[in-house]
Parts: C-alpha cells; sequence; structure tokens
C-alpha cells in the first residue's frame, strides 16, 4: 500500500501546480449547439467539440439530453484540462441543481467503423502531459459506438503505438480521471486482426476511478486480432483502477468465431505493474474468447508485476473459451493471475471480504479447462481471505475428451499458497462435464520439487506422480547414489530440515519425504562434501547470530559446502558487559574480533574442515570437562560416558528435533539410526556421527 500512495501522490502533485487562478465558467452544450456560439448559456449553447475547445482548467461542461456523435473529420471529443463534464440536463435546471435526466438521457457517440466520410475514431480521448497531470471529472453520461483502432491524436504520441487498437470508449493517461454515474458500452478497440486492448476504456500512466451507478457492458477489445479487456484495460506503470459499486458485464476481448488469437481478460485486463482494486463490484458475463484461440481470464486475467485487490466481489458466468469447437486451452472462467507468456512474472493478487467466485467456466470447447473458478499461475502471489469458490466448471462440454484441471480452482505447481490456512470454501465444482479425465473437482494443487545434488551425487528415480510435482500429503522416496566419498555420510537437507538417508545398497541412499507438514514447494539439497560449524558451547548471556536468525539450544550446527563462508556476530549482556569472552575454535583460544556496539565477529573463509566452536567467559567455565564426559559412536549406538556424576543427556536432530532423552551415570549406549547428531550432556552440546556396524 505504500507504493500505491506515491503513485496517487505524482499525479496529484502536478495538478497542484496545473489548476487554474482564475474563476471557473460553465459552458453549455446541446445537440443543435453552434461552433460560432460561446456556450455561455443554454440559448446560445455550443457544440461539444467548440466547449472543450474554449474552457480554461477547473471548469465545466454542462450536456443536454440528446444524442452526440464525433464529426468524420475531427476525430474524438479530448480532453487536455482540468474539467468537469455533465449530461442529462434538460435545460430546465438551476444554475446549482443537479440534472434531470439519468445516464442514458445524455449519448455521446463515437464512428465504430470508417466510411466515405472519414475514419473510424474513439469517443472521449483524456490527456494530460508527463509533467502536467490534469484531473477530470465524467457525469452521467453515456459512452458508446467508439472505435479505437488508430486513433492516435498527437497527444497520445510515445504513448501509444501504431497498428494497435486502444480504447474504444476511452483512452486515460496523465490524468486523475473519475467516472461518475457513467456508462460505457458497445465500443470496440479494434475492428479488425489487429492486437487490441480495452474495448471499453484503456488507461495508462493514470489513475482512473469508477463509481456511482456506472457500467462496462458489451464492449470488445479485438474482433480478430489478440485482445486484452474487453470492458476495461489497466496497463504500465502509473495505471491505477479504483472501481466501487460497479458493474462489468457482458465485455469479449477476442470477438470472431474463427479468430485463433488469444484472448486475455474478458471484463478486465490488468498487467505491467498496474494496480486495480475492486470493491463490491459485479463482474458477470464477459468471455475472454469467442473465438479458436488460448483464452486467460474470462471475467479477470492479472499478471506481469501487477496487483489485484477484490473485496466483497461477485464474480459469476464468466467464461474464457465460449465456441464449442475451441480446441485450445482455457485458464480461469473468471480469474486469471500469472504471467502470460514464459518470460513474463506475475501478479499479486488479495481476495477478501465475502469475494464470491461462483458459475464460471473455463472451456465450453474441446481443449483442457484449468480453473473453472480460479487459475493461478506459479509466477503469481494470491492471498485468498474470506473467499468462497463454488458451483463453477473447469471443462463443460460433453464432447470434450480433454481432462478438466480443478473445477474450483487451479493452483499451478510452484503458485505456493497454503489454501488451508486461510479463510476459504471451495465447494460444488466440477473439473469436467466431458468424457475426458476429471483432476480435482474443487482445488487442483501441485507443488514443486527442487533437487540440488552435491558434487558426485547421481539422482537415480523418485515416487513421484508427475515429475518433480507433488499434491501436498503426497509422500515420496528419493534415492540416490555417491561415489567417491566411502567415508562421508551425505547430509540431505529439505527446506533446511536435516533428515537422514536410509543406505540400502553400496553408495546408494533413500530418503524418505514426507510432505503432511510442508508448506508450499520443496528444495532438496544433498551435500557429501560438506562441513560442519558447532558452537558446542555458548555460554549463559552470549547470543550468537548468523544471518539474522538467533541460535536456540536444539540448532547450534550448520553446514557449508567446501570452500564457503561463514559469518557469525555474538554479544554479552547487560550482566556480562565488562566480561571479555574466551573463543576456543577446535580447541585452540584464539582473541575475538569486537565491530560496534559491543558485538565481537567470526568469520571463516574457504571452509576445508569440520569447525567446533566454544564461547565462554573464563577458561574453566565448562561445568563438565571434556575429559569427564565421553560422547562418541561405536556399533551403531550412540554411547555416552560420565564416571564422575550422573548428568541430563539429550540428542537432537541437526533440525532440532529430540530423538532421546535420558540421565547418565556410568556408561549408556543409546541406540540410533545412522546419521548426524547434536548430544547435549550436561552444559556441553557435541557433534556426534553414528554410523552402522560393519
Amino acid at each position: 500500500m505504500q507504493n500505491m500512495g506515491i503513485r496517487h501522490l505524482l499525479p496529484l502533485a502536478a495538478l497542484c501546480f496545473s489548476l487554474s487562478g482564475t474563476a471557473q465558467s460553465i459552458f453549455y452544450v446541446k445537440t443543435d449547439g453552434s461552433g460560432d456560439q460561446t456556450g455561455s448559456s443554454w440559448n446560445n449553447a455550443a457544440t461539444l467539440y467548440t466547449a472543450l475547445r474554449n474552457t480554461s482548467g477547473g471548469d465545466t461542461v454542462r450536456i443536454a439530453q440528446g444524442d452526440y456523435y464525433t464529426a468524420a473529420d475531427s476525430g474524438s471529443w479530448q480532453i487536455v484540462k482540468n474539467l468537469t463534464v455533465t449530461g442529462g440536463y434538460d435545460e430546465t435546471e438551476a444554475d446549482s441543481a443537479k440534472p434531470n435526466g439519468n445516464v442514458s438521457t445524455t449519448v455521446l457517440h463515437g464512428r465504430k467503423q470508417s466510411d466515405a466520410e472519414g475514419t473510424n475514431n474513439r469517443v472521449i480521448t483524456i490527456a494530460g502531459a508527463p509533467f502536467n497531470y490534469i484531473r477530470v471529472t465524467l457525469e452521467n453520461l453515456t459512452i458508446t459506438g467508439g472505435n479505437g483502432h488508430n486513433d492516435l491524436p498527437q497527444r497520445l504520441s510515445g504513448v501509444a503505438q501504431s497498428g494497435f487498437g486502444y480504447g474504444g470508449g476511452l483512452f486515460n493517461c496523465y490524468a486523475e480521471t473519475v467516472l461518475r454515474d457513467v456508462t460505457v458500452a458497445g465500443n470496440i478497440a479494434a475492428d479488425n486482426n489487429d492486437p487490441a486492448a480495452g474495448g471499453g476504456i484503456y488507461n495508462t500512466r493514470a489513475a482512473l476511478t469508477i463509481t456511482g451507478n456506472s457500467e462496462v457492458k458489451d464492449n470488445s477489445a479485438s474482433a480478430g486480432g489478440k485482445g486484452f479487456g474487453g470492458g476495461i484495460a489497466n496497463c504500465g506503470v502509473g495505471a491505477t483502477l479504483l472501481m466501487d459499486n460497479g458493474i462489468v458485464r457482458g465485455n469479449t476481448a477476442v470477438d470472431h468465431p474463427e479468430s485463433y488469437r488469444s484472448g486475455y481478460g474478458g471484463g478486465i485486463y490488468n498487467e505491467n505493474s498496474g494496480y486495480a482494486k475492486l470493491t463490491g463490484t459485479l463482474i458477470e458475463d464477459n468471455t475472454a474468447t469467442t473465438g479458436l484461440g488460448e483464452a486467460r481470464g474470462g471475467g479477470i486475467a492479472s499478471g506481469n508485476n501487477s496487483r489485484l485487490i477484490l473485496s466483497d466481489v461477485l464474480m459469476e458466468g464468466n467464461t474464457a473459451v465460449r465456441n464449442p469447437f475451441n480446441a485450445a486451452e482455457g485458464y480461469g472462467g473468471g480469474l486469471y493471475s500469472g504471467g502470460f507468456d514464459t518470460e513474463e512474472s506475475g501478479s499479486a493478487v488479495e481476495l477478501s471480504d465475502g469475494t464470491v467466485v461462483r458459475n464460471n467456466i473455463a472451456t465450453v470447447g474441446l481443449g483442457h479447462g484449468y480453473g473453472g473458478g480460479i487459475a493461478a499461475a506459479k509466477t503469481n502471489t494470491l492471498t485468498p481471505d474470506g473467499l468462497i469458490v463454488e458451483g463453477n466448471t473447469a471443462v463443460y462440454n460433453p464432447d470434450n475428451m480433454s481432462a478438466g484441471y480443478g473445477g474450483g480452482i487451479y493452483s499451478e505447481a510452484g503458485l505456493g499458497t497454503d489454501w488451508a490456512a486461510f479463510d476459504v470454501a471451495i465447494r460444488t465444482n466440477t473439473a469436467t462435464t466431458g468424457r475426458g479425465e476429471s483432476i480435482d473437482n474443487n482445488l487442483y494443487q501441485r507443488q514443486t520439487v527442487t533437487i540440488l545434488p552435491d558434487r558426485g551425487v547421481e539422482i537415480l528415480s523418485t515416487t513421484l506422480k508427475e515429475p518433480l510435482i507433488f499434491a501436498p500429503g503426497d509422500n515420496f522416496d528419493l534415492i540416490f547414489k555417491a561415489e567417491g566419498y566411502a567415508n562421508r555420510t551425505p547430509v540431505v537437507m529439505v527446506n533446511d530440515i536435516s533428515i537422514n538417508p536410509e543406505k540400502i545398497g553400496d553408495n546408494i541412499y533413500k530418503c524418505h519425504i514426507a510432505t503432511d507438514n510442508i508448506k508450499g514447494n520443496i528444495t532438496i539439497k544433498i551435500y557429501i562434501n560438506i562441513f560442519s560449524v558447532t558452537f558446542i558451547e555458548i555460554a549463559k548471556g552470549i547470543t550468537v547470530n548468523f544471518l539474522g536468525n538467533t541460535f536456540s539450544e536444539a540448532r547450534r550446527y550448520f553446514l557449508f559446502p567446501v570452500g564457503d563462508t561463514a559469518r557469525f556476530s555474538f554479544a554479552a549482556d547487560n550482566a556480562h558487559r565488562n566480561e571479555r569472552p574466551f573463543i576456543y575454535i577446535n580447541g585452540k583460544q584464539h582473541s575475538p574480533v569486537e565491530t560496534a556496539g559491543g558485538k565481537y565477529e567470526l568469520l571463516f573463509e574457504n571452509i576445508a574442515e569440520n569447525i567446533d566452536i566454544k564461547l565462554r567467559f573464563s577458561p574453566d567455565a565448562a561445568v563438565f570437562p571434556e575429559n569427564t564426559v565421553l560422547t562418541y559412536s561405536r556399533n551403531g549406538f550412540l554411547i555416552v560416558e560420565s564416571p564422575a556424576a550422573e548428568i541430563p543427556v539429550t540428542v537432537y536432530t541437526p533440525a532440532g528435533q529430540i530423538q532421546a532423552r535420558c540421565q547418565v551415570s556410568g556408561t549408556k549406549s543409546i541406540a540410533l539410526p545412522e546419521g548426524m547428531y547434536m548430544v547435549k550432556a550436561g552444559a556441553e552440546v557435541r557433534k556426534v556421527i553414528v554410523k552402522d556396524a560393519l
């Protein structure tokens, strides 16, 4: 949210310097207004072109009820100043009164097709400048019949490119614009095979707020090319979309039954660092494609470093692929979040406060369907809380022979969202109504396994159902071979937790990986050529840190590949501030290096041996000297000898799990699996490697 605040402040700061100091004026516009009139009253009404040209910053334009059409030779209506434009007047209102007519009584038309009279054009272009943002409010208007293909006024130079369609109804840039009680309907961004974005609205480098009883409906991004955002496209750094209690209904990203181009975001497309927050909004009956190409996000598609927040939103009846003959894949009937190709990063998504994703379909065609309600890719960060996902279908076609994955949610391998940790209801969804494989009706969730073997380690096999992918709760075995290190037991770390491999053959080992308690993806590291740094004694009053982690009684042991560097810091508490610690490294005393603030530093470079460290306040601080208590391995047992007195003994794995706890007086043998352990005997902690009997 902090970045969001900065994003708003920049345009507002620019606005503070662009506002005119002159008195505000009102300009009047009628269907029969004249270009020769000043627009100073209803009796002296001007055309909308004339009024917009003659206004100064901060003025108001009042438009009488009726239908207004852009001229073939004049292009779209351009707003380049701070203005308020309001429709619905019947010319009887008092000067300070609101208009008597509603949103449907003043209709602004673009030119949807080129003809003998001139080219097509969108309805309205709002454009400030990079260092002169403007503030615009449009109220009580209908914006319809526009075509944004190659409608590129000079002020859009550097923002838009030819051969692309942008915003059939409205293009908004370098502005902070409010649409209040506005309907944007029946527009198209491009009526040919060129790519296009924002059938109704294209918003870039600007803040757009849609509020009141506003609706974006029945718009199309492209008639044949790639389509991005049938209703709204919110794209680029600084693009901010805020929508409150609005409706986005019946829009289509690609609207041609024979087009093989991809469609993204039937209702809304949010990408390339765009920020979109929708509250109390209905996203209904939108379509990513009616053609034959791939589709992502029937309702909304969000990705490429964007951020999307949905609060109390109803997403219902949307479809990614709405063509029964389409054999391409459909992702996210309601919502798709993630990258749009392999080179792009994903989106941060928050779904909260009663958001409902209901009765959406990933595909009605013949291809695979992924996530009838939601499809979330691995490049994405998704946080659901208070979310309901119900009645969605991944594949809705009785003739479809392809698989349906996740009728409710398709959570792609690598996403990492722990759905069980959130307040989410996922119910009564269907993976497929066709004849293909049905894979997880409600939630398809997969995570990735990354294996990083040391030199000399060969991965032989795993028991995973899919290569390097697992579902939570699917435990599996990993089998590997470690050659050339007969005297070293491999160390296996699963998400930085050590597990002991079982030797099942000549230099062949097996590890059983239990995934029940693992949240997210798994990284397995297998070390052979590795050394340990062990704090076998830390005097009371000394705190040791490594990379920001404070040591505990259970974890004083860390592993480092050969040649690596380890840096530690430690400090004494207030009761020992005046005492200089004694440091013993592999039995030899060393002088500590003091840094700022009473802290000390230990730096080990090019590690090539195991390192044991003791930190004391006096040379004889050990409660049990090393010549009193002995710990070692013999014939597959841990041996503890304490001839002088009875002492408490606790045995830990390197990850801190207790393996044994007992009192020892004399000699005691403790049976343990082969592996590496930390043994706390009295006040000392020591490392012991237990090997099976030969």
